[in-house]
């Protein structure tokens, strides 16, 4: 199979069409199937969020053939954890999983597990390069977190200690996180 992973761009808009989540994953496939279809181009174009695919090409090397289907996206964007000691209020920057769904036809395969480590290493290589941040946060959907939580993923639930920004569709999601490590240092 010919699996490739690129930026969300309008010549792929149509296979959002054919992406599918399932009810059993999630309290609600319908977000990330209308997010995918009607709001990942807008988002990118606003600056709000960059949406990558996983895409599964067939037999064929390119996206452009009938039979690709994507596998799964992902939405990174730039975001802060927020805390507070007295009557001061501080922020600490992050990059945000702000949207990851995998296809039910491609459930249980690793493909999620991939996506995030994708993630971990995009925002690696920004911290090391670019622009500091010490943690990856998200918002998981509540049937989400024991796949966050697993060992080869590496989430834990944010402590009440900080708060993490919400976009009001994500109320009842629970705020995660994975601290980062620096380029050439030892574990935290």
């Amino acid at each position: 199979m010919g699996f490739s992973f690129q930026k969300m761009c309008k010549e792929y808009a149509g296979l959002a069409w054919k992406f599918h989540v399932s009810p059993a994953s999630c309290d609600n496939p319908g977000h990330y199937e209308e997010f995918l279809r009607l709001n990942a181009l807008s988002e990118q174009e606003a600056g709000r969020g960059v949406t990558h695919i996983l895409t599964d090409n067939g037999k064929h090397e390119d996206i452009s053939n009938k039979d690709s289907k994507i596998v799964g996206f992902i939405t990174l964007r730039a975001t802060s954890l927020a805390y507070s000691v007295g009557n001061n209020g501080y922020v600490m920057p992050a990059l945000e999983i702000a949207e990851l769904a995998v296809d039910r036809e491609y459930e249980g395969h690793g493909y999620g597990t991939q996506l995030v480590e994708i993630a971990i290493l995009i925002a690696t290589q920004l911290n090391d390069e670019v622009v500091g941040f010490q943690n990856v946060v998200l918002c998981a959907d509540p049937r989400a977190v024991g796949f966050y939580e697993r060992e080869n993923v590496g989430f834990a639930k944010l402590e009440d200690y900080y708060e993490v920004l919400r976009d009001g569709w994500n109320d009842s999601c629970i705020p995660m996180y994975i601290k980062l490590h620096k380029k050439g240092a030892g574990a935290e």
